[in-house]
């Protein structure tokens, strides 16, 4: 298992460099962010975002929708436990549109 996940992290470090590699020295207010691609996609906007004192949402075009479905997921547990989490209500204080 050791060996697998040294491997993972080898190849995930080499793309890394690579996409690195390929962005020293290019303006972010330039490129094409849609195009960027996972993980420096969000990094960017925000970089292009506060260049231009917008907030970066503003950049990613309209809004779409007027409220997004929350998912949630629980961490490992005892049975029982994970059972009673299942069953409470939510204890987050979010905003909601209206």
């Amino acid at each position: 298992m050791l060996t697998i996940c040294f491997v993972f992290y080898l190849e995930v470090k080499t793309k890394l460099r690579f996409l690195i590699a390929n962005w020293i020295g290019k303006d972010p207010m330039e490129m094409n962010l849609q195009a960027t691609g996972a993980p420096f996609q969000h990094a960017l906007y925000d970089i292009v975002g506060k260049a231009r004192n917008i907030p970066a949402y503003k950049l990613m075009g309209d809004c779409y929708r007027g409220e997004v479905p929350v998912g949630y997921w629980l961490c490992y547990m005892d049975p029982k436990d994970t059972g009673k989490e299942g069953k409470s209500e939510p204890k987050w204080d979010l905003p909601t549109t209206s």
